[in-house]
């Protein structure tokens, strides 16, 4: 009997895979660098066999890219991979999903996708490359409405850092964007600036990430607070800058980036500083809203992926 393969998210090192996958089912591969897509990956021995891309607009998302190795067809993987995929959709408030599908149509439909009119899909979606220039005029445009699967467990999760003025809000704002009701998140530092960086906040909101009740704190305020799940430490240990040191029984894992606040030169400087840093956030976070929960119900196998996680970068070319 085959193994089964583990679905994961992906990263920027699985793209070749990727892009030999679609080319092989003659799928579109034009933007596969350039378009922030959030990828999960059907893993066999380290090896991708399977994998499905989300791009998200709001409340609704682009499901793309999905697909599978010849002799993994027939297996029930694609439909694996299209769970997989709608739960992460969910764990990011999204409610519909929408592709586009040449040949799939029937396999779409007997899982919960009808047809639509192009014209009722959010004007974002309409705007995409998948849209306007990948697929062609005669795909069939499909949709799905998303909801709940019922009870789940809330998880808290503490980005810490040293000023608590950009790296860890920037984190705090986006997962309490993306998280839903799956994640309460909350940042801190052991030296807190005391005000959040304005570059931060514009940032986020250029993002259209609420930003409403933010504000530098020192991680004595969580002393008596509820249990932390997670403590994420986004403190450049390359540029030797001091973590905090924390404890207590919770799982702790290091996301250092480079402090954007640190950056000199012209507000355009600046500007692209925390850009480039809230894309890593990003492409992290959408990692960690990946992860099935039979990693999360293990500590060793979920300790390993954060650590994993916090090594990702954005594809090149993605904001």
């Amino acid at each position: 009997m085959k193994p089964d393969p583990v679905i994961r998210a992906g990263t920027r090192d699985d793209l070749c895979s990727i892009r030999d996958l679609l080319q092989q089912a003659q799928l579109p591969v034009a933007d596969l660098e350039s378009s922030e897509v959030a990828f999960l990956v059907a893993d066999l021995d380290g090896i991708p066999v399977g994998a499905v891309g989300l791009q998200i607009f709001g409340a609704s998302a682009l499901l793309r890219s999905l697909v599978v190795s010849d002799d993994r067809r027939n297996t029930g993987l694609g439909r694996a991979l299209l769970s997989a995929a709608e739960d992460m959709a969910r764990r990011m408030q999204v409610r519909e999903l929408v592709l586009l599908t040449t040949s799939a149509g029937p396999w779409f439909a007997r899982h919960g996708y009808a047809g639509c009119d192009r014209a009722q899909i959010a004007e974002a979606i309409r705007s995409s490359a998948e849209f306007t220039s990948l697929c062609p005029a005669s795909a069939l445009c499909m949709s799905k409405p998303l909801t709940d699967h019922g009870s789940h467990m809330t998880r808290n999760v503490l980005f810490l850092c040293t000023g608590n003025s950009a790296r860890s809000v920037l984190a705090e704002a986006t997962l309490r964007a993306w998280g839903g009701d799956h994640f309460s998140a909350f940042s801190a530092g052991s030296q807190p600036t005391g005000q959040i960086n304005p570059f931060a906040l514009a940032q986020l909101q250029a993002e259209g990430m609420p930003v409403e009740g933010l504000r530098s704190k020192s991680w004595d305020e969580f002393v008596d607070a509820a249990p932390m799940d997670l403590v994420i430490t986004v403190c450049d240990a390359a540029a030797a800058e001091a973590c905090p040191v924390v404890f207590g029984d919770f799982i702790r894992s290091h996301w250092g980036l480079p402090d954007p606040a640190a950056v000199a030169g012209s507000d355009a400087d600046k500007a692209a500083a925390f850009a480039l840093a809230h894309a890593i956030v990003k492409t992290r976070l959408r990692a960690l809203l990946a992860l099935p929960e039979s990693v999360w119900s293990e500590r060793e196998a979920l300790q390993h992926a954060l650590d994993r996680i916090g090594q990702l970068l954005p594809t090149d070319g993605a904001q």
